[in-house]
């Protein structure tokens, strides 16, 4: 062993870290190895291939080869679809549905695939599933594959079969499936919610088909609520009926909680300190509201400032804001706000500064709309109203002469972020994934790609108040509210992800 047997020595030690640790070959896992790749490269429709293994032996080393043959690729020349019940076939005919495989004999390349065989059993499954049939399976779905014609061809039959009685085994029509009713129980005495908050959050409705994707919707719609701890949906069948009634059982989340901060900080030996308190509600008028309250103070002893009277930075703040799980607009259609899944935001925020060098006044608040679809592939965000006020009350003369007013040291930049600032604004984002639902980068390649665009504006709705109502203009020929001058701006953003692992 190179490394040496003394583990004590920190250079032998340092060479077992180097490299890869040596691998004790195993024959039986080899051999299986070339049995998977044989069955691999099989199942694309090289029915004849062949793998040959090949071991070369050097001193106490192995190497080991693999040698794949493939031989011709079989392809398909004819494409049977048999449903074995005349319920479901009528069903399929009025979804137009046609198996991928059998339109593609209308090309001249249609090669024979197991993996084709077993995407077209999981999309007719996924069709079936989504239009009614509660209890249909993949077990259903045979394939009938006669590979002896020659040439390398194929003739496949895709075989529906007809659902299984109990005891005789007698052939029964598969049933299609209608929700019932649809009940609610709670682990509390009394509901913890609305009832129109309960049916915005169910995607199913009474009378509808049985579709599994407004099942587990209904389940995350439920799960997405601040006042729901834990969700679960339960299918009960109608004994001698093809009705489905669901019930969905509910437990209450934590009400209220609260919470504290301390902190020390030291700014360039500056010591100071900090503390926050947060209250929240996460079921603050029984329609799953949550409420944020957060209150923070902060002072600081600052030291080695000259020309200025005062050497200590307080600072107080409040932020508060409340999420509503849903659209909080009027004239939206009942369609719409039941397959979106949407949240309302109202946040407000104001901070004071009181610094040796000046003092500052923020004041913010947003109206905000996210929503997105079923799939979840493209989300939106649009912030109907969004404020930002800051008020600059009092500027020291000497930071004033030294920054603001000295041309030597005079920035533009500068100066603006310590001037009355009044900006309200409007904006819309969406971002859109190629990525389905479910879908994890490692199995979906290097075809994911992202796509988000936005749009924003300020000013323009206060710019044709104050200009058609001839406002008086500032000194420097600027439209002004509450004696501030508003800014006014347009401005649209783009970026395109695209990945390549």
């Amino acid at each position: 062993c190179l490394s040496g047997q003394d583990s004590t020595k920190r250079f032998n030690r340092f060479l077992r870290h180097l490299g890869e640790a040596p691998v004790i070959y195993d024959r039986e896992r080899t051999v299986q190895a070339c049995t998977n790749m044989q069955l691999t490269v099989r199942n694309m429709g090289y029915l004849n291939a062949e793998v040959f293994l090949l071991e070369k032996t050097k001193k106490n080393k192995m190497k080991v080869f693999y040698r794949i043959v493939p031989h011709d690729r079989y392809h398909v020349r004819n494409f049977t679809f048999n449903v074995q019940d005349d319920s479901l076939r009528s069903v399929l005919d009025s979804l137009d549905y046609q198996p991928a495989m059998g339109k593609a004999l209308n090309q001249s390349n249609n090669p024979y695939s197991i993996n084709s065989l077993e995407s077209e059993r999981s999309k007719l499954y996924g069709l079936l599933i989504e239009n009614g049939y509660y209890k249909f399976n993949k077990d259903y779905i045979h394939f009938r594959v006669d590979t002896t014609l020659g040439n390398h061809l194929s003739d496949v039959e895709m075989i529906v079969k007809p659902a299984q009685g109990n005891a005789d085994s007698t052939d029964l029509s598969h049933h299609r499936y209608h929700i019932g009713n649809i009940s609610y129980d709670f682990s509390t005495q009394k509901p913890f919610l609305r009832p129109k908050v309960l049916r915005n959050a169910t995607a199913i409705s009474s009378g509808q088909l049985y579709r599994e994707a407004s099942m587990h919707e209904t389940y995350a719609r439920m799960s997405r609520l601040s006042a729901v701890l834990a969700a679960n949906v339960r299918v009960e069948e109608r004994e001698g009926e093809d009705t489905l009634d669901v019930n969905i059982s509910l437990s209450p989340n934590k009400r209220n909680s609260f919470s504290a901060e301390l902190e020390g900080t030291n700014s360039a030996g500056d010591f100071g300190a900090a503390a926050s308190l947060t209250y929240q509600n996460r079921n603050l008028f029984r329609g799953s509201e949550l409420f944020n309250i957060k209150l923070r103070g902060a002072f600081e002893a600052i030291k080695g400032l000259s020309g200025y009277a005062d050497q200590n930075f307080i600072e107080y703040s409040i932020e508060s804001g409340i999420t509503f799980p849903d659209f909080k607009l009027p004239f939206l259609r009942p369609s719409f706000r039941r397959n979106a899944q949407a949240t309302t935001e109202v946040n407000f925020a104001f901070d004071s500064q009181d610094r040796p060098e000046f003092h500052r006044r923020v004041l913010t608040g947003v109206l905000r709309y996210r929503w997105t679809r079923m799939n979840r592939q493209l989300q939106h965000r649009f912030d109907l109203l969004d404020i930002d006020y800051v008020f600059m009350p009092w500027i020291s003369d000497t930071f004033r002469d030294k920054y603001l007013s000295d041309p030597q040291n005079r920035n533009a930049i500068l100066k603006y972020n310590y001037e009355n600032l009044f900006i309200t604004s409007w904006s819309y984002h969406f971002a859109y994934t190629s990525m389905p639902l479910g879908t994890t980068a490692s199995n979906y390649g290097t075809n994911a790609y992202t796509l988000r665009l936005g749009l924003e504006t300020a000013g323009n709705l206060l710019y044709g108040i104050t200009s058609g109502t001839h406002t008086q203009q500032n000194d420097e020929g600027q439209y002004t509210l509450f004696n501030i001058a508003y800014a006014q701006y347009a401005k649209f953003d783009f970026a395109f992800c695209k990945s390549f692992l």
